[in-house]
């Protein structure tokens, strides 16, 4: 019987977790870098 639901494996666990920090990632660093054209543009 098959539900569709896998568990999760530790290397597919881990790969989604890695692609999800790397997300975060992008997203505080082009947070940061619109923060300092913001910045920038009050000058």
């Amino acid at each position: 019987m098959n539900t569709g639901l896998k568990p999760l494996s530790g290397s597919d666990l881990s790969k989604k977790l890695r692609q999800f920090s790397t997300f975060q990632w992008i997203k505080s660093s082009a947070d940061a870098i619109s923060m300092r054209f913001r910045e920038s543009d009050q000058l």
